[in-house]
């Protein structure tokens, strides 16, 4: 890939990272399983129900329990690790 490829896709990386949610993998979880739905509602309610929501870290291991929270509560949610990000990165990000 030419560098000029490569600065193009680690700004548009930044830029959506900058736009990016923090939800700590613990903030789904209840001991060892995951939250009851009504718990649920209050860990994602930043969220809009009708968006797609990307989850993810670096191996994509924390990541995992918070796509399953969402995918049980009903979101379209995409898991991705870190080095999965950039090869599957749309045209158009789910986050705008």
């Amino acid at each position: 890939m030419p560098e000029s490829t490569l600065v193009h896709e680690a700004v548009r990386l930044q830029d959506d990272l900058r736009r990016a949610i923090s939800i700590p993998y613990t903030s789904v979880l209840n001991g060892r399983k995951i939250k009851g739905e009504e718990q649920l509602n209050n860990v994602f309610m930043m969220l809009d129900k009708n968006r797609p929501v990307v989850v993810f870290t670096n191996t994509g291991m924390k990541a995992s329990a918070v796509w399953f929270a969402l995918k049980m509560m009903g979101y379209d949610a995409r898991h991705y690790s870190y080095q999965d990000w950039m090869p599957n990165q749309p045209s158009k990000g789910y986050l705008e």
